[in-house]
């Protein structure tokens, strides 16, 4: 089990290091003046205390890493570096909350992700910021 969570660790890590660009966008959208997305530097926040509000249900769920679920993982990164390449920030956002979600099934199972930790997965959307013309 320690092998696995240093693992998801480092993991973690990298995907934050690769997606820093986005991340940094998501920050100058969520602090430009009159912006539509100031409520999403909060939204990790409230998703940990979802996670915490049912630590018991996730307790119940044995983890029972998902191995096909690394496909997704593999193939979502892979996009997620190409979209940071070529600067496109839609795809950078979904490709990198896909990730995350892909990277819980896989660590996780499908038991957690379709059950306990479904709704908190689907809340971190609300971070993401909308392309132009569909926000237009």
């Amino acid at each position: 089990d320690r092998a696995l969570l240093a693992a998801a660790g480092v993991f973690a890590l990298c995907l934050l290091a690769v997606a820093w660009p986005m991340l940094l966008w998501w920050k100058w959208e969520y602090t430009k003046p009159e912006s539509y997305y100031g409520y999403a530097t909060f939204v990790p926040a409230i998703v940990g205390f979802m996670l915490w509000a049912r630590r018991k249900e996730l307790a119940a769920v044995p983890l029972k890493p998902f191995a096909p679920a690394l496909a997704l993982v593999a193939l979502f990164l892979t996009l997620l570096v190409v979209a940071v390449k070529q600067e496109m920030q839609a795809i950078m956002s979904g490709t990198f909350l896909l990730t995350v979600a892909a990277s819980v099934w896989a660590l996780c199972g499908t038991r957690m992700v379709r059950g306990p930790a479904a709704f908190p997965l689907l809340y971190l959307w609300l971070m993401a910021p909308l392309p132009g013309p569909l926000l237009n």
